[in-house]
């Protein structure tokens, strides 16, 4: 419930301020994901760094190849399907962390796969 206040709130917000933030699909409005650019997908979960750290390496792994792992950044960078994924973590509170993902393929925005990601990593989380 807290997730899809959030969402709306989100939602909401992006329409009154510039409209270029919009919530994507059913699966990842649940998720509480918005997209920020034409190639990320971010959300914010009330899970602990570690968790989400172990979430997106075996949701990586699973997927693709990992090219590098910054545990001092908190972000993974991979080779997925042919395209650049960079998966980052942030503390936004102490409470709440942001998961952001990010990918291309050659050079264009790939956000099917960006959101098929970060899906995958929250459903991990669950």
């Amino acid at each position: 419930m807290k997730n899809l206040f959030k969402g709306i709130c989100i939602f909401i917000c992006g329409l009154s301020l510039s409209g270029c933030i919009f919530v994507v699909g059913a699966a990842v409005g649940a998720a509480g994901g918005y997209v920020i650019s034409k190639d990320t997908i971010q959300g914010e979960t009330d899970k602990g760094i570690a968790s989400i750290w172990q979430a997106s390496i075996d949701i990586t792994q699973i997927m693709g190849t990992i090219k590098t792992k910054d545990i001092e950044a908190n972000k993974i960078e991979a080779e997925i399907e042919g395209s650049h994924v960079v998966i980052s973590i942030t503390s936004i509170t102490p409470a709440t962390r942001r998961l952001k993902v990010t990918s291309r393929k050659n050079l264009l925005p790939n956000l099917k796969l960006a959101e098929k990601i970060f899906v995958n990593i929250m459903q991990r989380l669950k």
